[in-house]
């Protein structure tokens, strides 16, 4: 799977690469660092970052706060405040932007690293995003958009980012599942509807109450069974009429 992109937002050199250092050894990928507002406004645009780590206090015209609602009207991102200021005003301010997480400086990377996983978790947990959000911006042509979910496996601390085209078949196995992607099988405690919930996408069906496929990974089928990638998934009769009017049938 693709390391998680983490986009860093702070304007003390020193304390930025210090973030930077400690997010690549936990295991993520880490963007920036940038000092402004505006910086990583741009950046969020063109670039898919999976969690933002943003200071309040930061140069330019644009705080973090005011940062924070221009990126939460492009996209749904999960955004953890970082700030040295504790007072209650800044505090209500940040709430009415509802981040996923508020770290007051001094911190140690223990908590970040807890916090980002909150994060995460409570982000993948919310409901699903508009997609219409993106299209009421003018200026996002290109926007990269939602294509991957946060996993973590059974025993597993770590989320990790999984892009959605790699995910071959999801398989019911009571409140637990199993996503079979390309190269992997990923089990998980979610069940097969909350995962279907979460993906929300087109190309994603339930062939049967255990089996759901992506169907730009099917090779052939019948009327009683599909083969998707080395697996042969059985068809319920009352989802078949559902699978063949989504596959293009000559």
């Amino acid at each position: 799977m693709d390391k998680i992109r983490i986009a860093v937002v702070e304007d003390e050199p020193i304390v930025a690469m210090d973030i930077v250092a400690n997010l690549e050894e936990m295991g993520y990928e880490a963007i920036g660092p940038f000092d402004r507002g505006a910086e990583i406004i741009k950046e969020i645009k063109n670039t898919q970052i999976d969690l933002l780590l943003l200071d309040i206090q930061i140069e330019g015209d644009l705080d973090g706060i005011e940062t924070a609602e221009i990126i939460n009207s492009i996209t749904s991102l999960p955004i953890i405040f970082i700030t040295a200021s504790s007072d209650k005003l800044t505090k209500e301010r940040a709430q009415k932007v509802r981040p996923h997480a508020y770290i007051i400086k001094p911190f140690n990377f223990q908590n970040l690293h807890s916090a980002i996983e909150l994060a995460l978790y409570n982000f993948c947990e919310s409901s699903t995003v508009d997609d219409n959000k993106i299209e009421d911006i003018p200026d996002l042509d290109g926007y990269p958009g939602n294509n991957a979910i946060f996993v973590r496996q059974t025993k597993s601390r770590i989320f990790e980012k999984l892009p959605l085209e790699d995910v071959i078949l999801l398989e019911a196995q009571g409140s637990y599942s199993k996503i079979i992607t390309i190269n992997n099988t990923l089990t998980i405690c979610s069940n097969l509807q909350s995962i279907l919930d979460k993906m929300a996408l087109s190309n994603f069906i339930r062939i049967h109450r255990s089996y759901a496929i992506n169907i730009d990974h099917v090779d052939s089928f019948t009327d009683d069974e599909v083969v998707v990638g080395k697996a042969i998934v059985p068809i319920s009769s009352s989802y078949r009429q559902n699978l063949f009017d989504k596959l293009n049938l000559l």
